[in-house]
């Protein structure tokens, strides 16, 4: 019995959608944060089939806090299960950490992003995640005074 390692696509049924699928997605990605992190496979859980999605707005891990890929402050995770031709997502985490408010006793303020799960075939599933990834790009721009860290990542926006 060969175990795979966990970062690489299994190369099944599923093998040609698989790359199709995720080079869309990280094109997608990448079309609004060019220097950003993606990392999109296909993986055989306990349920199934199912792709992993990470992004996050830091592309390089040395630049990340503690070098914690979570750390990174605008860092997203999703699960989609397969079933046959339809997928359906499941936001796992994710949102932007923000300077908290003036006088408030959190560390870090999280803004939601607001990704809407979906039950649907790969073309719908595309189509959610460059809505979402404009939807966040405007976000990131909109609240860019206020990113924690900025100085650490700045040239990343």
């Amino acid at each position: 019995h060969v175990i795979k390692p966990y970062n690489v696509p299994l190369f099944t049924k599923y093998g040609a959608k698989t790359m199709s699928f995720t080079d869309q997605i990280e094109s997608s990605f990448k079309n609004q944060f060019p220097k950003g992190y993606v990392r999109a496979y296909l993986d055989q859980g306990l349920s199934g089939y199912q792709y992993h999605i990470a992004i996050g707005l830091i592309g390089d891990l040395n630049d990340v806090s503690q070098k914690i890929r979570q750390n990174d402050p605008m860092f997203h995770q999703w699960l989609i299960f397969l079933d046959g031709d339809k997928m359906e997502a499941s936001f796992l985490q994710g949102g932007l950490d923000l300077h908290p408010d003036h006088g408030s006793y959190l560390a870090i303020k999280r803004l939601k992003t607001g990704f809407r799960q979906f039950t649907g075939d790969e073309k719908k599933a595309i189509k959610a995640f460059d809505k979402f990834f404009i939807k966040l790009r405007k976000l990131v721009d909109d609240n860019k005074d206020q990113l924690f860290n900025l100085a650490m990542y700045e040239n990343y926006l």
